[in-house]
């Protein structure tokens, strides 16, 4: 499954970055309380606006897309879900036969006219 995913990429605390609207993503965060916590999530408009996306909201009360009322965490980490069809180019260049050995063309020196 980790083919799936691009690189973990550090989040700067800064709030969502504007590049993952509409993406799936995985989060990793750190609870107000303390705990660690990871989550799947495609990122809209909602999404987007969490507080636990900006470092500055860490623990203060905010209302998540759910309709829940929390203190906000702040997400430490996250990774972009490659696209199905990415995927699966990616699986079609890796099964590609392999040529038995490529044909050179005759080399020859070039001529250069003065």
């Amino acid at each position: 499954m980790s083919d799936a995913w691009g690189p973990w990429i550090a989040h700067d605390g800064r709030g969502c970055p504007s590049g993952l609207l509409g993406k799936v993503v995985e989060v990793q965060a750190i609870l107000f309380s303390g705990r660690a916590a990871s989550d799947i999530v495609a990122v809209d408009h909602w999404i987007a606006k969490m507080g636990d996306w900006s470092h500055a909201n860490f623990g203060t009360r905010g209302i998540y897309p759910c309709g829940s009322i929390g203190e906000c965490g702040k997400i430490t980490r996250y990774r972009i879900q490659k696209p199905k069809a990415l995927r699966e180019l990616i699986a079609f260049a890796e099964n590609l036969p392999q040529t038995a050995a490529l044909q050179k063309a005759p080399h020859s020196p070039a001529k250069v006219s003065s």
